[in-house]
């Protein structure tokens, strides 16, 4: 979901670089511990929920001890010491850049393809695109969902969990792949580990925050058409971290089964 990049040692010197943080508050986030000869790296979660952090590193007379990359989860509020790099060759110069990156959701999630997830709207919708669809639920989204349904239509959580994630700054929506990263959505973190997304919001149609804790049900946010989208609806999906910055859809049903397309399903009024 987001990188970050950070981190130079060049013979003992420390250089930070920027960070495209989450927000001011709530952000993972990387930091050094040295001493003579090598250095710990540490991650610290600012985050109320859990996350999977990846750390890499490129190294010049210097080891790591424990093979990278390599993926780490963090619980909410925690800091871990990851990786511990010392230099092999006393007496030469050595060098180590490293890098991180994020996203929300646990790897090691054990989902439960038998829980009964809520309809995520208000009324009664089609869905158009279901699991495998040709248009674009393929490859790690081939478990998502399209719903098609006007613009500003009530949004709901699936399922009881912490939002994670939101975006709400896009109005553009065409059928354009280079706006795959453009859509206003929501991320709602599970006890499970797994996430759920909701995306094409409308612009302000996000109504909630990251923290906010919510009720299967509950009104989260308005549909739209933002983003890599050729109509208005709504795309949902179960998630799980892959590492990185990835993650892969996960198959999920309703009361009335696994999704289908072509049928109409109700949501809570």
């Amino acid at each position: 979901m987001r990188k970050l990049f950070a981190l130079l040692l060049v013979s003992g010197a420390l250089t930070a670089s920027g960070a495209d943080k989450l927000d001011d508050e709530h952000i993972v986030k990387g930091f050094e511990d040295r001493f003579e000869g090598g250095v710990h790296l540490l991650m610290s979660n600012r985050l109320p929920v859990a996350v999977t952090v990846q750390v890499n590193a490129k190294l010049e007379n210097a080891k790591a001890d424990i093979p990278l990359p390599a993926l780490f989860s963090l619980q909410p509020h925690a800091a871990i010491h990851a990786v511990t790099v010392e230099k092999t060759k006393p007496g030469r110069r050595w060098k180590m850049q490293w890098r991180y990156s994020f996203n929300v959701g646990d790897y090691r999630a054990k989902h439960d393809s038998n829980f009964v997830y809520h309809v995520p709207f208000r009324g009664r919708f089609r869905l158009t695109q279901g699991w495998n669809g040709k248009h674009s639920h393929f490859g790690s989204m081939k478990y998502a969902v399209d719903f098609t349904m006007p613009e500003g239509t009530d949004i709901c959580a699936a399922r009881d969990g912490i939002v994670s994630r939101t975006v709400d700054k896009y109005k553009i929506g065409a059928n354009n792949p280079a706006l795959m990263n453009r859509a206003n959505n929501i991320t709602i973190s599970h006890e499970d580990g797994t996430v759920t997304t909701y995306s094409h919001l409308q612009f302000g149609g996000v109504k909630v925050k990251v923290g906010d804790r919510v009720s299967a049900g509950q009104i989260i946010g308005l549909s739209g058409n933002t983003g890599f989208s050729t109509q208005p609806h709504l795309h949902f999906a179960v998630m799980k971290s892959v590492g990185g910055t990835n993650h892969t859809s996960l198959p999920f049903r309703f009361s009335a089964g696994i999704p289908k397309e072509r049928y109409s399903y109700r949501g809570r009024r």
